[in-house]
């Protein structure tokens, strides 16, 4: 009865059931009238039948398990061909809470492997000559076989979404079908996460993966009585429940308030409980229609060498490559044209803690956007660009998922591209500001600077005090967290950083010692490129003229200037600054719902070191 049941979940959904009708079969909610066959418009009222007050919870679960093996029979029918000699149906149910269901579609004659990486042998149902049982993970699963059905339980996390279906089209038959039930997010217009599958996102990957959606069943009332039945039953056995079992007491409390949500979730429709039946598409009608996608789990790094350089003319660099997906936890979406072929396009994105218009946050920097060379002049909603990049967005970018908002520095031919298909909307230009110069025989002795040193616990508790400053200075825009764990993260143990490209120090006024600003610095062309700073926003103007001036007494270097958003130039007063334009505009996922564009304009502070590959 939620998303992903965990083991002890589980168990105290089986405990009260027994101690209330000595029956612990099911886990799933109950199906109190027949849904009628709807049309795929699930928007519109249906009507069921009377819902009668006097049937029991585990009536009504029972009732759906015969609702669920009916659908199997009549697709196994549809599915096979009659008549034909040495057919034989074959059925793959997954799912621990869907062990009652395997045996029932077993004993009614129909072939069925049960997929349970917790079956427990010792105490469980046995083997029998219509099942198999099989202690594997789904997506591990060889894929000798094929199946002219698969049943999988709905209510896993988003991310699961991709590798599943992925892995459902591989052990179909042809004209197979794929059984899904399950809780999803059906109202994602409101900034909240939830680990549960996006409906509507599901319908989109599944139509990418070339899926024909057959029928769709509406149960969400079937699940508030079933919530509203359970629920009192939990109270009422709580204390025996815990008594007499390892079950805490605080644990037993968690999962209570957790189904009081879960019940007010479906009251106020943001979460719906469906049955979805989808067919095995013709995957040579769509472009593209054979290809795989997969997540950061299913190569090695090696493995994208080739794209990388075909796509970039740029040699591979392994030690930037895990310095981003490994130690900084970035994630992709890559695209083979068939299962176990090269990678041909990827898309990928390099998390970031934020602060949100003063709240804290999440976002992700997309990089790494590469279509091989051979297939990379193809831009419509049918071409692999689109197919990596609209899956990435849905799995990483919105209201509800890991990221809220999404960033990067495009160049103007992908950003337009993805302006056109609707991926993207504009939210502020990049610019470079240019300082004038200083001559070395004017340097005011007015400011002074150390270099920072990451081994000085003093010189970490004054960055992280810096960012505790102008943190709240930006409480009207986003800023990327720039505390000493990004810092360190960012700039020390960067690849580059080997080679001392980087150069960090810390500002102070020399009339009263106060710290002023942390700053990185890095060698670019004949200038000095302002990376980062770190700062009360009133102190941006004089801290950076205090680096003018310290890159005035460099040797050889012939200026000093930034990157910046466009919007933030006014907060930078230096008379004879020069702007540039970079042609660079700063993105916003406008394909899954999230904040909008309008409200994101001339947000973001964003400097150079915001750049993944700078």
């Amino acid at each position: 009865m939620q998303v992903v049941p965990s083991q002890l979940s589980q168990e105290i959904i089986a405990r009260t059931l027994d101690l209330e009708f000595g029956d612990s079969r099911f886990y799933h909610y109950g199906l109190f009238s027949t849904p009628l066959q709807i049309e795929l418009d699930t928007s519109k009222n249906h009507q069921q039948q009377e819902f009668s007050e006097s049937i029991t919870l585990i009536e009504a679960q029972s009732s759906f398990c015969e609702h669920v093996i009916s659908l199997i029979e009549n697709s196994l029918e549809a599915s096979v061909t009659p008549g034909t000699p040495g057919t034989k149906a074959r059925v793959l149910i997954f799912g621990g809470t869907l062990r009652q269901l395997a045996m029932d579609c077993s004993e009614r004659e129909i072939s069925t492997l049960f997929i349970d990486p917790h079956f427990d042998s010792a105490t469980e149902a046995k083997p029998s000559q219509k099942l198999e049982i099989c202690r594997e993970e789904f997506v591990a699963f060889p894929e000798s076989d094929t199946f002219d059905l698969i049943l999988l339980e709905g209510s896993y996390c988003y991310l699961d979404q991709l590798g599943m279906l992925s892995k459902a089209r591989r052990l179909l038959s042809a004209k197979g079908r794929l059984l899904l039930f399950g809780e999803f997010l059906d109202d994602d217009s409101g900034i909240e996460y939830s680990p549960l599958a996006n409906i509507s996102s599901l319908h989109q990957l599944s139509e990418r993966l070339t899926y024909e959606l057959l029928e769709e069943y509406e149960c969400r009332e079937d699940a508030i009585r079933s919530l509203a039945k359970f629920i009192p039953l939990l109270v009422k056995h709580k204390a025996t429940l815990c008594g007499e079992s390892d079950i805490p007491v605080d644990e037993a409390d968690a999962y209570l308030e957790h189904l009081r949500l879960v019940e007010e979730e479906f009251i106020n429709k943001r979460r719906c409980f469906r049955i979805l039946l989808f067919q095995q598409g013709n995957e040579a009608s769509v472009e593209y229609g054979g290809a795989e996608y997969s997540d950061i789990h299913s190569f090695e790094p090696v493995d994208i060498s080739e794209l990388f350089e075909k796509s970039f003319d740029v040699i591979f660099d392994k030690d930037l490559w895990n310095w981003k997906y490994s130690k900084g936890k970035g994630t992709c979406v890559v695209a083979r044209l068939e299962n176990k072929g090269p990678i041909v396009a990827h898309y990928g994105g390099a998390p970031r803690e934020i602060s949100y218009f003063g709240e804290p946050s999440m976002a992700i920097q997309p990089c790494d956007v590469m279509v091989h060379p051979d297939i990379r002049n193809q831009y419509g909603r049918g071409s692999l660009f689109f197919k990596v990049a609209a899956t990435f967005l849905e799995r990483e970018i919105g209201n509800t998922v890991n990221h809220l908002l999404g960033f990067g520095f495009p160049n103007q031919k992908t950003m337009n591209i993805s302006i056109r298909m609707g991926l993207y909307e504009k939210t502020d230009d990049f610019v470079e500001m240019v300082f004038p110069l200083v001559h070395a025989d004017t340097v005011s002795s007015q400011y002074s600077h150390v270099d920072f040193d990451e081994q000085n616990v003093e010189h970490q508790n004054q960055l992280n005090s810096l960012w505790q400053l102008m943190d709240p200075d930006f409480k009207e825009g986003i800023i990327g967290v720039r505390n000493w764990d990004y810092i360190k993260y960012r700039y020390f143990d960067h690849p580059f950083a080997k080679s001392e490209q980087y150069r960090s120090v810390i500002v102070s006024d020399s009339q009263n010692g106060n710290i002023l600003a942390f700053a990185v610095l890095k060698l670019h062309g004949e200038h000095r490129l302002l990376m980062d700073i770190v700062c009360a926003k009133k102190a941006l103007t004089p801290a950076i003229t205090a680096l003018n001036q310290l890159v005035a007494q460099e040797e050889g270097i012939q200026g000093f200037k930034m990157w910046i958003t466009k919007s933030y130039v006014d907060s930078i007063c230096i008379d004879g600054a020069i702007e540039n334009e970079l042609g660079i505009e700063i993105p916003c996922n406008s394909w899954n719902p999230g904040p909008s564009s309008e409200t994101l304009y001339g947000a973001w502070w964003l400097t150079a070191g915001d750049m993944d590959f700078v």
